[in-house]
């Protein structure tokens, strides 16, 4: 799986890039910022989300689904560096 940050577009939001190869990608995905109602695995660092850590989440379109609807990377693991590391080696 390769995950990039593409831009932050607000305080709370950022596009990021999601490819799987086995079974789906999103381009220009944006990922909110909110609190993890559950247990769960950062997507990006792989350290363990504690229910109530902040999170971003895919931001649903309508009535669409995002198929890694139930990812989660932690607020902490996106650092300004890391950022501009993503976003320089597109």
């Amino acid at each position: 799986m390769n995950i990039r940050v593409l831009e932050r577009l607000s305080d709370s939001t950022l596009a990021l890039s999601w490819h799987d190869p086995t079974s789906f990608n999103y381009s220009e995905q944006v990922w909110s910022l909110c609190t993890a109602r559950k247990r769960g695995t950062c997507a990006l660092s792989g350290q363990a989300i504690r229910r109530g850590q902040p999170v971003y989440r895919p931001r649903r379109v309508g009535s669409s689904v995002p198929l890694n609807s139930g990812a989660m990377i932690l607020a902490l693991a996106l650092t300004p560096c890391e950022e501009e590391a993503a976003v320089a080696s597109d």
